[in-house]
């Protein structure tokens, strides 16, 4: 998949995840811990953005290479803004910059027999 057609799945994937994010924040539907655990056990790629600068490095235990996630066109990195998240970071990106995260091909992310893909897109600037 070209570093195009990813960046267009990316955008078409955020207005998905915009509408399933209002739908939990409108039923205020938690997780279990169970679930939550179940689900970042199985991911092969998982990136936290908690580093001071340069590409977002890959923590998943299951994945059989270490990914990276280049930060096309330099978004913030800056403070998370969810609860029970101190001390963590996020990815601030700004579409009118073109920005965008790029995982290269690799073996975790280029599989023949199944794709999966989490994102979770939060506008938190006023319009």
């Amino acid at each position: 998949m070209t570093a195009l057609a990813r960046r267009v799945a990316v955008s078409l994937f955020s207005v998905v995840a915009g509408i399933s994010l209002l739908a939990s924040v409108a039923f205020a539907q938690e997780a279990t811990e169970e679930v939550k655990g179940a689900v970042r056990a199985t991911a092969v790629v998982n990136f936290s953005f908690d580093e001071e600068s340069g590409p977002a490095k890959d923590s998943a235990a299951v994945g059989t290479v270490p990914d990276e996630g280049k930060l096309g066109g330099d978004p913030a990195r800056v403070a998370s803004p969810f609860w029970n998240q101190t001390g963590k970071k996020a990815v601030q990106l700004d579409a009118t910059k073109m920005q965008f995260i790029e995982i290269a091909d690799g073996a975790d992310v280029d599989a023949a027999n199944a794709v999966s893909f989490g994102l979770l897109v939060v506008n938190l600037a006023e319009p």
